[in-house]
């Protein structure tokens, strides 16, 4: 017998009632079964840079494994994630946009690849919003000659223009951070992640680990109205039925 656990919980159990070498098990067929022929997905699809429009005025750009979703309101845009390359894709948005102000820019969590677009960020003019807990690396990874704004995130902050809204909210604690945020879009039933999981081009996302379990427990916890996901990590928009 075999377990496999991950901060004190069972994450898979594995028991062996017999094993023979040399000559088949009863009860199981001398072949096994042709198993049907698979379409391997295009892998340079998921690594070419890529802008996709999810909904009017909503746009998931980036490559390889990162992502970062932009949300257009009336007079401002909002960039959700803070990981490496913004310069890059604050140019490709230009041509949605255009010259409309990147006012906010979110940052889920205090891991060092989901701060190494704030130096970007913050000379783009975004107001970061961030937990309270992490204003301090935060502020350590714009470096000494910037001065970061703070909208700080407790429980659940909103905006809107009066035909949009954006919810940030505090999902955590989880297993892969105590403090981590994500943002919703109500209108369009679609959340965006960090860390959580990753489905690749053509595939299922894998067997629910325990960051997708802690994101749809806080789902439903927080009683969320999803039926599409984005994570900074995963190039497939995703939806609920993938992650369960």
């Amino acid at each position: 017998r075999m377990t496999m656990d991950w901060r004190g919980e069972t994450v898979w159990r594995l028991h062996l009632d017999a094993a023979a070498f040399g000559r088949p098990l009863p009860g199981l067929p001398d072949s096994a079964p042709a198993l049907p022929e698979i379409e391997e997905p295009d892998k340079d699809d998921a690594r070419r840079f890529r802008v996709r429009t999810l909904a009017p005025g909503i746009h998931f750009i980036g490559e390889g494994a990162t992502y970062q979703l932009f949300v257009e309101f009336r007079d401002f845009v909002v960039a959700l994630g803070a990981v490496g390359g913004v310069e890059k894709r604050l140019g490709a948005l230009r041509s949605l946009a255009g010259e409309k102000p990147l006012r906010y820019a979110l940052v889920t969590h205090h891991h060092a690849d989901h701060l190494e677009g704030i130096p970007a960020l913050v000379d783009a003019g975004a107001v970061l919003v961030a937990s309270p807990a992490h204003e301090g690396v935060i502020r350590e990874a714009a470096g000494p000659d910037r001065a970061p704004r703070f909208a700080h995130v407790e429980d659940r902050r909103r905006i809107t223009d009066g035909t949009r809204s954006l919810v940030f909210q505090e999902i955590g604690p989880m297993r892969h951070a105590e403090h981590m945020l994500a943002a919703w879009i109500p209108e369009e039933q679609l959340l965006f992640s960090a860390d959580l999981f990753v489905q690749p081009p053509g595939r299922p996302v894998r067997a629910a680990n325990p960051p997708i379990r802690d994101l749809l427990s806080a789902i439903e916890r927080l009683e969320l109205d999803v039926t599409r996901l984005v994570d900074t990590h995963s190039p497939v928009v995703s939806n609920l039925a993938d992650l369960r």
